[in-house]
């Protein structure tokens, strides 16, 4: 249940145990960003005015006035299905700057063993000849393991050895925090197991929903037919995939009804997840997975497991050796022969999110390296992207909107006064992390070659293990759930950490020779983002220790629910598409997180403004606090193709980038005032009870 900044979130993957941190990082240099402090701030000037298009009106559609310029001067790269300004920015940067790190790792191996693995790995990956050249044959294990499920006991051991190389096959698991006891990890189950995004692509019955299953079922015996399944045998099988996974969805929940962490908290042992479900044999599932110590689970649905017994009762062992099969091929292919990745990429790629084009193989081996080695990676990331003043200037702003958040808690008329220095406890607990760990993981014990598929395989089970024997044992604190060249940010609730990776520490988000408004305005919401995630509709039932505990006056909880209400009613009428709204209940949490966010960046800004001398100066003709708010908006300029567009509004917790900006400002007073919107006009409700500040 990380709480994260992006759209894309790493949800409750975790990260190996961390080695000593790297020598102090030279000063960064890229031949994007002007190298004097003078040239920098000139630099971000230039950009900022180049994004916008003064003519729209600031007061109706904030979008179209900070972004207009961008948008008007961009395309959507065939190679991407959404683009946002400020994360697309770092990520094609920090991509280049790994790609030398990686070039030099392959042209120049040493006797570092880290190193090597780098190299090693990055050069088995371009090696496309190799990996075409072994066709579909890397997956036949996996698939004959999958043949050979006769009856329930074989299949619960089948999917045990998918999940433990990273298949949501039948439900998701992940290791985490136990929230009742958040200094012990246990075992996380929920519903899972589908090839599509969503269950409403399984249930929804409109035309455009009807075809797309059929695209579907022709995917998949496209796939299993290129995985050497018989054609006639390759349709059956995807007519038993379809229906099995149908069945799966109509027992799963909206993903709405999985944020109260009160109601996804069901804590038993191992014979109580097997009391739900009596024909799943979770002794050979665990055995399967290698995780036969793991006796403490939590179950998010019970219901869910409950309808699973229906369901398993009554399936033939044919159509389980369908699914599983189906799902051994959907996680391996993107790492096999070009038709296979390709005929994937497809599907998921192209049908689902619009992408017409891969990228570039080079960009996807380092994607693959992030994900799978990403400390040894970040190493050397950090000692070219992350180094002056950039860590202390982030502390300080971080420190300084705490303290502007607290500051704000006396505002809150409906919040009594036993919650509020309940509130202000948890707020000044908060623990910071920021740029990278203080310890780097080693991956000892993996061992890596010249074959790309073993080696994906090997490091993604050898996270997976690690993470396993974490079950039943103390929580690290000094754990990383993400790279430190992640271009995003995370609060974690049980920990009540936020983390700021060195990833997203860049511009257009920061830097630390630029005016501090724009600092303040673009990295300093997400501060202030990540703060506000500890006390929106999840966060705030977490204490300042990380325990879920009910720690709120009675008074106080209603107040809070009824401005968290104002905000699911007001984001709901967003209408992204024709006939498609946000969803305000599955994405409450961001976007009471997003409007906080600006609220306090702000303080923090005008408190350390008034510290100055002497005021920062205009840019492009606009004041400091102009420029905080057009940065922060300039963070999200976006392009997205109509089909990214719905998979986000069905499937993320996060709002659609231009729905960002104008939800957030709408319910934003400062921007009101600083803008002189007036009410009633589209950036400023005509009523001031119409606005929904929650904190």
């Amino acid at each position: 249940m990380l709480l994260s900044i992006a759209m894309a979130c790493s949800g409750g993957a975790t990260t190996p145990a961390p080695q000593p941190a790297a020598a102090e990082a030279p000063e960064p240099a890229s031949a994007v960003v002007a190298q004097t402090p003078e040239e920098t701030r000139a630099s971000m000037a230039d950009a900022l005015a180049a994004a916008m298009n003064p003519e729209a009106d600031a007061c109706e559609d904030f979008h179209a006035y900070a972004c207009g310029g961008w948008e008007a001067s961009n395309e959507l790269p065939a190679n991407r299905s959404r683009m946002v300004r400020s994360f697309t920015e770092i990520d094609d940067r920090n991509k280049e700057l790994l790609k030398g790190i990686l070039d030099d790792a392959v042209a120049n191996p040493s006797d570092d063993r880290a190193w090597q693995m780098v190299g090693g790995f990055y050069a088995a990956c371009l090696d496309e000849a190799a990996i075409d050249a072994r066709g579909a044959e890397p997956v036949q294990p996996w698939l004959q393991a999958a043949a050979e499920v006769s009856d329930l006991p074989s299949f619960a051991k089948a999917v045990g050895i998918l999940q433990a190389q990273g298949s949501n096959v039948l439900f998701g698991g992940y290791v985490w925090a136990d929230m009742d006891n958040p200094d012990l990890n246990i075992y996380h189950v929920g519903q899972g197991g589908l090839g599509l995004p969503d269950r409403s692509y399984y249930l929804d019955e409109d035309e455009e929903k009807t075809e797309l299953r059929a695209d579907y079922l022709a995917h998949i015996t496209r796939m299993l037919t290129l995985a050497g399944v018989a054609g006639d045998d390759a349709e059956h099988m995807a007519h038993d995939v379809l229906t099995f996974e149908t069945q799966l969805a109509e027992i799963s929940v909206p993903r709405a009804e999985l944020r109260d962490p009160t109601t996804t908290y069901h804590k038993i042992d191992r014979d109580g997840l097997q009391a739900l479900v009596p024909s799943f044999a979770l002794d050979q599932w665990l055995a399967g997975m290698g995780a036969e110590h793991i006796v403490d689970i939590n179950v998010e649905r019970e219901d869910y497991f409950v309808s699973l017994e229906g369901i398993l009762a009554m399936v033939d062992p044919e159509i389980l050796r369908s699914y599983l099969s189906w799902h051994a091929v959907r996680l391996a292919a993107p790492e096999l022969a070009a038709p296979l990745a390709e005929e994937h990429f497809a599907f998921h790629g192209t049908r689902l999110r619009g992408q017409k084009e891969m990228l570039p193989r080079w960009k996807r081996c380092a994607q693959r390296l992030e994900t799978h080695l990403g400390d040894l990676l970040g190493q050397a990331y950090v000692d070219r992207a992350f180094g002056g003043d950039s860590k202390p200037i982030a502390l300080d702003m971080i420190v300084r909107i705490e303290k502007a958040f607290e500051a704000g808690l006396d505002d809150l008329a409906w919040m009594d006064d036993t919650t509020r220095d309940r509130a202000r406890n948890k707020a000044g607990a908060i623990t910071n992390k920021i740029g990278f760990p203080d310890r780097w993981e080693a991956y000892e014990g993996l061992a890596l070659g010249d074959d790309h598929f073993a080696n994906v395989a090997g490091a993604r089970a050898y996270t997976i293990h690690n993470d396993l024997e974490e079950v039943g044992k103390p929580v690290d604190s000094d754990k990383w759930f993400m790279p430190a060249s992640a271009v995003n940010a995370y609060y974690n609730p049980t920990e009540n950490e936020i983390v700021f990776p060195a990833g997203i520490l860049q511009p257009p988000m920061f830097h630390q020779h630029w005016p501090m408004a724009a600092n303040f305005g673009a990295m300093g919401v997400v501060m202030g983002h990540e703060i506000t995630h500890g006390f929106d509709d999840s966060g705030r039932q977490f204490t300042a220790e990380g325990t879920l505990q009910d720690w709120w006056e009675p008074t106080a909880a209603e107040g809070f629910e009824a401005k968290a209400q104002c905000v699911v009613d007001d984001y709901s009428t967003f209408e992204v598409l024709p006939g498609l709204h946000v969803d305000g209940e599955l994405t409450l949490g961001e976007n009471i997180a997003d409007i906080g966010g600006v609220r306090f960046g702000l303080r923090a800004y005008q408190a350390w403004a008034a510290e100055q001398e002497a005021p920062e100066p205009e840019i492009a003709g606009l004041s400091p606090e102009q420029v905080y708010f057009v940065t922060f908006a300039q963070a999200w300029c976006s392009l997205q193709t109509d089909e990214s567009l719905e998979e986000q509004v069905k499937t993320d917790s996060h709002s659609p980038a231009r729905v960002r900006i104008n939800g957030t400002l709408k319910h934003t007073p400062a921007f009101h005032e600083v803008f002189a919107c007036e009410p009633g006009s589209g950036m400023r409700p005509a009523e001031s009870d119409d606005i929904c500040v929650v904190w």
